[in-house]
């Protein structure tokens, strides 16, 4: 019972939310509802990789007529490997700050049951993270800092570990093309490994490859060094 009323409560809180907004919206202007999907070579997330094969991404969002409401949700599937993630996010935004929930939810596309209703913090799979981000300044810089605060992120003794990240990017115009330079890091020990230090510190960018005279495709491209595993990667990704 408890399982079936934490399931309600949450889901019910995220129908009244967004049922009064879209109401709002319908009052003066439609808002908007975006779906998408990207192709990548491997799934990399803030200097850390969770499937090193070619994975399919999707995304649906919905976000109100003033631009500074959005629910929705993203996945990654991955053909070759067992690997599955289902996250959901609700995010406010006002004047230069972004404030996200975000419930991130791993599983094994080969087991019977996920235990996706499990919502417990001894036992869930699920893990939710804070994300406040700083940017629409005069110059293109944006800051991100982040903390989970419960569910899944724990230490071998079952304890919270309340995972923090920090991350600084910075925009550049090089060639007339947008190039976003940027270095993540951790204070303490937890999701990104055993102590302080930076995790993801690379560049990326995007174009369109054009295809026919009316039809291109967007492709974003990403150089991802993490100093303190050593690993680098190399992320090239097309959306549709």
């Amino acid at each position: 019972m408890k399982k079936i009323y934490n399931f309600l409560l949450v889901a019910s809180t995220m129908i009244l939310i967004t049922n009064t907004l879209i109401a709002q919206d319908t009052e003066t202007k439609k808002g908007n509802l975006d779906l998408s999907v990207d192709l990548v070579n491997r799934y990399i997330w803030r200097g850390l990789l969770y499937c090193p094969t070619p994975s399919i991404q999707p995304y649906l969002a919905y976000t109100n007529a003033s631009g500074n409401f959005s629910i929705g949700a993203w996945g990654s599937y991955s053909n070759s490997s067992n690997y599955g993630e289902v996250d959901l996010f609700v995010s406010y935004t006002y004047k230069y700050f972004t404030l996200a929930v975000w419930d991130y939810f791993l599983m094994d596309e080969t087991a019977a049951q996920n235990r996706y209703f499990q919502y417990d913090n001894e036992t869930t799979g699920h893990s939710y993270e804070a994300v406040l981000t700083l940017g629409n300044f005069k110059i293109p810089l944006q800051l991100t800092s982040s903390v989970f605060f419960y569910g899944a992120d724990k230490d071998e003794n079952g304890d919270n570990y309340y995972s923090m990240y920090f991350e600084a990017a910075y925009t550049l115009n090089i060639a007339n093309q947008d190039v976003n330079v940027f270095l993540g890091g951790t204070p303490k020990e937890g999701l990104y490994g055993t102590g302080s230090g930076f995790v993801n510190l690379g560049f990326s960018l995007a174009k369109d490859i054009k295809v026919t005279e009316n039809f291109s495709i967007p492709v974003k491209g990403s150089f991802v060094f993490n100093p303190r595993e050593e690993n680098v990667y190399f992320i090239i990704g097309l959306t549709l």
